[in-house]
């Protein structure tokens, strides 16, 4: 809805802002959430210390964006952006104050109050970040809507978890985290430097409006990592870390995770990828339409990330950090060259470069993970493929059943349904792993909430 009623030029100018927060948010984090989950055996210094950290890098940060706002917008050619950067640099001060909670989530695997608490945020920031652009705010309402999320999560957080910092700073707790959180802060700062890359590039080649439709096609095209799949890869670390002693039933949780993930994120990517284009008619607009090729080809390129995510994990369950980060900046070093070959061509060019760079990091990182498990490139393929040939037969049955309608809505009902009864049908008649897997986990769910007996 939001989409609807602002332009692609208004998206542009937060997107302007990324590499500066992104930045930021990674240098708050520090890491110590991800050492925190790692750790068997955290204490109340561990956590206040943490907290202490976050707290602090989090205002420092703020300050440095307040006094540098004059100087991005400049950089920019855009005035605007000085009150959205000092505004929106807020929300950062207010994350920090609950990244231990939300770590203390993960470590206990409720992730069930994670996702309950991210849904209850965008319910009560989207209503009134629309509002806002019914009345004519404009990039206002995005600034609106995000100071009012991290409000909003913070104080769920502090409803959900309670927990507040009992101890000081603890110099001994420092020194026990720093080592693992500070290379997971190097490996999460170039992943986030990498990615705002693209957007300091094409927004200072290209218009604020061009900036818009690429970031709402980068959008679509990680939905699968960050909104669906995104819980499952959040499982990830804190179980596999239970089994970091024992390889074998690390390797057999780590298949299990692959195929999950393939199996969600596959034919989501390749189903948007078939009904984009009524899709982004329908729901944003003719005025997206731009978008729709760009969507595509970052869809089918993006959707192996989800699986590489996996490999992630495994590396810091394994405490080899030092080969995570080296690997991490492989493919950073990929994308950068990747990015100065097709920047000169267009903003196509870039898509199809984003797609093909995903593909090759899931080759890196499976290889890297054979040389330490027997998990390697040609096992997970063996696992990957049957799921690929599913979802594609699935997105080119959703592609078909749009050809007989003129109109986006009744295209958009025609692929949908079609692609989800067959990949539903298919799984249920040949009763696959994956499909087995799915309701074990769902079924009981269904059945303690009383929608079936």
């Amino acid at each position: 809805m939001l989409a609807r009623l602002l332009t692609p030029g208004d998206y542009g100018l937060i997107a302007l802002l990324g590499v500066f927060f992104t930045i930021s948010g990674t240098l708050v984090n520090g890491g110590f959430s991800a050492a925190l989950i790692r750790s068997p055996h955290n204490t109340e210094e561990d956590f206040s210390t943490a907290f202490v950290y976050n707290t602090a890098i989090a205002v420092l940060c703020y300050a440095a964006l307040y006094l540098a706002a004059p100087a991005i917008a400049a950089f920019y050619e855009s005035p605007a952006l000085v009150p959205i950067t000092r505004v929106l640099g807020l929300t950062l001060v207010i994350s920090a104050l609950g990244i231990v909670q939300s770590a203390k989530l993960a470590i206990d695997l409720n992730f069930r109050t994670r996702a309950k608490v991210s849904f209850l945020a965008l319910m009560g920031s989207a209503p009134v970040a629309v509002a806002c652009a019914y009345c004519g705010m404009g990039v206002w309402a995005l600034v609106v809507q995000s100071l009012l999320s991290s409000i909003l999560t913070l104080a769920l957080l502090l409803i959900h978890v309670r927990w507040i910092p009992r101890r000081f700073f603890s110099r001994a707790s420092f020194h026990r985290l720093f080592p693992f959180s500070w290379r997971v802060m190097l490996i999460g700062l170039a992943d986030n430097v990498f990615r705002s890359i693209y957007t300091l590039v094409i927004g200072k080649r290209f218009s604020p409006q061009d900036l818009g439709l690429y970031g709402r096609a980068e959008h679509w095209a990680q939905l699968s990592s960050t909104h669906l799949v995104g819980v499952l890869q959040r499982v990830a670390l804190p179980a596999l870390s239970r089994l970091q002693e024992d390889d074998g039933a690390l390797v057999a949780a780590s298949r299990k995770f692959v195929k999950l993930t393939a199996f969600l994120a596959l034919p989501l990517m390749l189903g948007i990828t078939a009904v984009a284009d009524p899709l982004v008619r329908v729901l944003l607009t003719d005025k997206w339409a731009a978008c729709i090729p760009m969507m595509q080809v970052m869809c089918l390129g993006l959707m192996w990330e989800p699986i590489g995510n996996i490999d992630s994990s495994l590396l810091q369950v394994k405490g080899r950090a030092d080969i995570f980060l080296r690997v991490e900046i492989a493919k950073k070093v990929l994308a950068i060259a990747t990015l100065v070959l097709t920047l000169p061509h267009g903003l196509m060019a870039i898509c199809c470069g984003v797609a093909s760079v995903s593909f090759a990091s899931l080759l890196i990182s499976a290889g890297t993970v054979g040389c330490l498990l027997p998990y390697g490139i040609g096992r997970r393929m063996g696992d990957v493929l049957p799921i690929l040939a599913n979802s594609l037969a699935m997105a080119a049955l959703a592609r078909l059943a749009q050809l007989p309608f003129a109109e986006s809505l009744p295209k958009l009902a025609a692929g949908v349904s079609a692609g989800a009864a067959y990949y539903i049908l298919s799984n249920a008649l040949l009763r696959t792993e994956c499909w087995r897997e799915t309701l074990s986990l769902v079924l009981p769910l269904l059945r303690r909430k009383g929608i079936i007996r």
